[in-house]
């Protein structure tokens, strides 16, 4: 065990070189060998050897091998040490293999990596190819089986190599296109176009390319777009704006690609866009005629049969002249001359129903108009027609000056004529019939008696009695015998279907 505590030997072989060997600038080895071993006690009981390999006169040590173990060991009790090697210099070494031999009185227990082979008192580990400035650790386990000398030998063998490629660098272009995914068909469509270099190289002369599908083009009415992106430095971004147009509602899917100055090309992912449009339809509907001073019902429907809600829907009729506005549903109210209602969002497929109520003040045609309107819609209109007639209504009054009345005398009898309706009535015919009691003896009035007899007489006709308007006639009769004496009088005109009538009751004593 004395011997153990002064003494260790570690020793460096380098491979044999059975070819050419090239070595990397600043790198240079020659076959002549040469290895300096400094072996020391640490403060904590450990012995540290070490053996630096050079590979000629004045080079640096190119293959450092350092051990490690406890200065002092146990008879029976395991105990670990340490195997380092170090390649120091900038050059690889390839077929590194690394031998480790044990005293005769010493057993390994495991070792840390598994060597590769163990032959007799000899273990062998094949670490293959040590890298510029690498290092690999072994860790041995073992037992000292009795005292004796406890000398571990190492040998490393290796061979040099040339390795020598271009200085790599990163060249990557990322493009990306944004789109939404819907819109409406006068919005437009627009477009967010992202070209980054992710690597470090300069990308010179970028070009964008997109070639647009079947109706879709550009602000300009052009079919594809092209975009100079230009310079881009490592790691830089640029960002890009444009705005396409539809000519009709459908789907689009968008492609765009880049291409730079050194043939590196790129496609972004494709972006679909669906393009959609409201489309109004109104229709009205009422009644072909109407009498002056009546409601007349409207019916207004306006229907979205396109494929997109139609925002801030309106609807616009016109009051015609000739009709007075008396209400209408849905909120509708009146603004100036119109009735509007504001319908808000009219969903795609979704009709609504309106009314709207009209009293006729004037007789004739009248043309009814209404339009709708809403975000992105084309205006539509719709029209109907309605006849306002007025009614002509004849009220017939008549009575006696004198009542009663002595035989002799002369009765004074007023017919009025009032036309209590809308419109006007024509040719207007009285005619008055005395019983045995009266004698007819003169007349005046719009006209003439054109028929007389003492008992009947009948005038000729009145051309028109306009609304509101009164034709009064006065008939002189005389009283002939004493009694209850009822005189008839009928009128007829063209607007009635049989005459008016009316008795009036006259005593004469």
């Amino acid at each position: 065990m004395n011997s153990f505590k002064q003494k260790i030997s570690v020793w460096v072989v380098p491979a044999l070189m059975l070819g050419m060997i090239a070595f990397l600038p600043g790198c240079s080895m020659s076959r002549s060998s040469g290895g300096i071993q400094k072996i020391t006690t640490t403060r904590d009981g450990m012995l540290h050897g070490t053996l630096d390999l050079s590979p000629g006169a004045g080079a640096e040590d190119a293959i450092h091998v350092e051990k490690v173990m406890p200065s002092k060991v146990t008879v029976g009790k395991p105990f670990e040490y340490v195997l380092r090697v170090t390649n120091r210099t900038s050059c690889h070494f390839s077929d590194v293999v690394v031998s480790e031999k044990f005293p005769e009185k010493y057993e390994m227990l495991k070792a840390s990596p598994e060597p590769a082979k163990v032959s007799g008192r000899t273990a062998e580990w094949a670490v293959g190819e040590l890298g510029p400035k690498e290092t690999r650790i072994l860790t041995i386990r073992g037992t000292a089986q009795e005292m004796s000398s406890m000398l571990a030998c190492t040998k490393v063998t290796c061979v040099p190599m040339l390795c020598v490629g271009p200085e790599t660098t990163v060249s990557g272009l990322k493009l990306t296109l944004e789109a939404p995914g819907q819109t409406l068909l006068c919005d437009g469509i627009a477009e967010k176009i992202k070209i980054e270099n992710t690597g470090a190289d300069l990308m010179e002369d970028i070009k964008i390319s997109q070639t647009l599908p079947e109706g879709l083009t550009t602000v300009e009415d052009k079919n594809s777009l092209e975009i100079r992106a230009g310079k881009l430095a490592g790691n830089e971004t640029k960002t890009f704006d444009a705005k396409l147009k539809a000519q009709k509602v459908g789907t689009y899917t968008h492609k765009v690609k880049a291409v730079a100055s050194n043939g590196l090309s790129i496609s972004a992912a494709p972006v679909t866009t669906m393009v959609k449009q409201p489309v109004l339809k109104i229709a009205m509907s009422g009644p072909e005629k109407v009498f002056m001073t009546r409601d007349a019902d409207f019916k207004i429907t306006v229907e979205n049969t396109g494929t997109a809600d139609s925002a801030n829907t309106a609807v616009t009729a016109k009051i015609p002249a000739g009709m007075k506005f008396v209400s209408a549903s849905n909120g509708g109210s009146i603004s100036g001359d119109n009735v509007t209602w504001g319908l808000g969002a009219l969903a795609a497929q979704k009709t609504v129903s309106l009314s709207m109520i009209f009293k006729g003040i004037t007789s004739g045609p009248v043309q009814l108009a209404a339009t709708a309107k809403g975000v992105c819609c084309q205006e539509v209109s719709t029209a109907a027609k309605i006849n306002v007639q007025g009614i002509p209504a004849i009220l017939l009054e008549a009575v006696d000056v004198e009542d009663p009345i002595q035989v002799g005398g002369k009765e004074k009898f007023r017919v009025i004529v009032t036309n209590q309706g809308s419109a006007p009535d024509a040719r207007i015919v009285l005619k008055v019939n005395f019983e045995k009691n009266f004698d007819y003896v003169s007349s005046s009035g719009p006209t003439q008696a054109k028929a007389e007899s003492s008992k009947s007489i009948e005038f000729a006709p009145l051309a028109s009695l306009a609304p509101g308007q009164k034709a009064t006639w006065e008939i002189v009769a005389k009283a002939t015998e004493e009694g209850d004496h009822r005189a008839s009088f009928h009128v007829k005109s063209d607007a009635l279907d049989r005459s008016v009538e009316k008795v009036e009751s006259t005593r004469v004593y």
